[in-house]
């Protein structure tokens, strides 16, 4: 068998010599012509002419380790279909015969498989360099140094990117935040996936804004304002007033030399500079108001304190009123027409004051002080539950009670 393997590649050398001396030679190739095989490829082998050939139509066989593979065709190509370990270090040869001229029959070198297992893909930053900020658009790269013809896949947060097909991807932020890997395909295969790296955005500086003196100021003084960035360097500072983006002034300074109520009003700054990060975030926003002047809020807070103290007094007279309705309070003119001096609520009978009638308890209320006291009867009260005095035992009673009371006064002197 040996001899034979031998015999057929000397043979077939001295008729690939004979071809490519005085007419052409067959080569194996692959389709696509790259030089290197990874495991899980689909190859596909083709038998190419070269040189000076008659023209026809050919007929092409394949061997494999000298053995013949496959039936012969009119195609040139042949298809491995996906190849694995097995077909590493495994011989092809191609012939191609001139159908109807037997005399031209071309045969080709011998071609060895190598099988490789797949690359790993590699991932890489391109620029700009981290930290990243907002508004940065950041440039990604993916790369598979072995073999050719590689295209990519990417995905953001374990979500593939169809339609991201190229080498190099550039993404936005704040919106593209997450984490990144990519992986190269070729002839329906697929590289290891890369590392994944991560684009984390960096919060941008931040602008602190000091004031000399507070407000509220006086009219015509004099008010600084001062921005600092403590962090990098670089920064020019501009001054907003309001809402308003157009600046009304530069520096890190901001003098009003002579406030005057056009002065009033919110103050902030921001820094800006040439390189990454080219702006810092606002500042802290400052209030210039005169003395004398309310800011709105401070109208609004005095507005509701007052109807909240409004409304409170309304609800205390209201109260005043019902209870002075329901306790039977009540201001009377003695018969000399003075003012009264004390008020008694007509809780029981008055100080010092003896019984009405038997079985009876007067309720008084004193009305004047004046040499004697003075009382009315406001609600006589039956012990026996029977019914109230008439009225002219009721006027009895009091002239009773004054008369005791105007004697008892008068002992009291005389004793002095």
């Amino acid at each position: 068998m040996e001899v034979y393997l031998m015999l057929l590649s000397v043979f077939g050398c001295l008729c690939y010599s004979c071809a490519t001396t005085e007419s052409g030679w067959a080569e194996v190739t692959l389709k696509p012509n790259w030089r290197l095989v990874f495991r899980g490829e689909f190859i596909t082998m083709r038998c190419v002419i070269r040189g000076r050939v008659k023209d026809g139509d050919w007929t092409y066989r394949w061997y494999k380790d000298y053995a013949p593979f496959g039936n012969a065709s009119d195609s040139s190509d042949i298809s491995l279909g996906q190849v694995d370990e097995s077909y590493s270090n495994t011989i092809f040869r191609c012939t191609a015969s001139l159908k109807g001229d037997n005399m031209t029959f071309l045969q080709s070198l011998p071609y060895k498989m190598v099988v490789l297992n797949p690359p790993k893909a590699k991932i890489s930053i391109q620029s700009p360099q981290e930290p990243f900020y907002g508004g940065d658009r950041v440039t990604l790269r993916c790369d598979v140094t072995q073999g050719a013809g590689w295209e990519y896949q990417w995905w953001r947060n374990n979500t593939w990117i169809n339609d991201l097909t190229s080498q190099t991807i550039t993404v936005s932020l704040p919106e593209d935040i997450g984490h990144y890997r990519c992986c190269g395909f070729r002839r329906k295969m697929s590289s290891y996936y890369s590392p994944v790296i991560i684009i984390v955005m960096t919060a941008l500086p931040t602008a602190t804004l000091t004031v000399v003196p507070q407000s509220p100021v006086f009219t015509g003084e004099t008010v600084t304002m001062t921005c600092v960035i403590e962090s990098l360097s670089g920064w020019t500072y501009k001054w907003y007033k309001g809402p308003s983006r157009v600046p009304v002034s530069e520096g890190n300074t901001f003098t009003i030399t002579s406030a005057a109520e056009s002065d009033e009003g919110q103050y902030w700054c921001q820094g800006e500079r040439t390189s990454r990060p080219t702006t810092s975030q606002g500042s802290n926003s400052v209030d210039v108001r005169l003395k004398g002047s309310a800011s709105p809020k401070q109208l609004v807070v005095g507005i509701l304190l007052g109807s909240g103290i409004a409304f409170a007094v309304m609800l205390l007279m209201v109260f005043l009123h019902c209870c002075a309705k329901s306790k039977g309070f009540c201001l009377h003119q003695s018969d000399s027409g003075q003012p009264v001096q004390s008020i008694y609520q007509n809780v029981g009978r008055a100080p010092d004051q003896p019984y009405g009638s038997e079985g009876d308890e007067a309720v008084y209320v004193p009305l004047q002080r004046v040499h004697e006291d003075v009382y009315e009867t406001i609600m006589p009260r039956n012990r026996n539950a029977q019914d109230s005095l008439p009225e002219s035992d009721q006027k009895s009673v009091i002239m009773k009670q004054f008369s005791h009371r105007h004697k008892k006064e008068a002992q009291t002197e005389t004793m002095k």
